[in-house]
């Protein structure tokens, strides 16, 4: 049976019981909320000049987990995800496919699109 994707938690399940951080924002029991992985691999991001600035945020069951923002972002920070659409929906069309047994990966793409021949 497959797990359900809603971020609402399910009757009879316990929401988690977090303690609250700076600005009355929920967070995790160590300074970075138990991410301490992620925090470190985008302050690194940063440091090496490969992106400006990230917001990072984790919801568990709803409810606020995590919320950080590095470098030149904000909590504000409104990123324009247009371009993410096409890669997000193409891989889950992709994977829906090959799990259907329509695709096959191993296949040279003209046996799907001719004019690739």
């Amino acid at each position: 049976m497959p797990t359900s994707l809603s971020s609402k938690p399910q009757q009879n399940e316990p929401t988690p019981s977090l303690p609250r951080g700076e600005g009355g924002r929920k967070r995790g029991t160590s300074a970075s909320g138990g991410f301490d992985e992620a925090v470190r691999l985008i302050e690194a991001q940063i440091g090496e000049k490969k992106i400006p600035g990230a917001t990072f945020r984790v919801d568990v069951r709803g409810k606020l987990a995590f919320e950080k923002a590095f470098g030149t972002s904000s909590l504000d920070t409104i990123y324009d995800l247009a371009s993410v659409t096409k890669c997000a929906a193409t891989a889950t069309a992709a994977a829906l496919l090959v799990q259907e047994g329509r695709l096959n990966l191993d296949e040279k793409v003209a046996a799907y699109l001719p004019d690739f021949a």
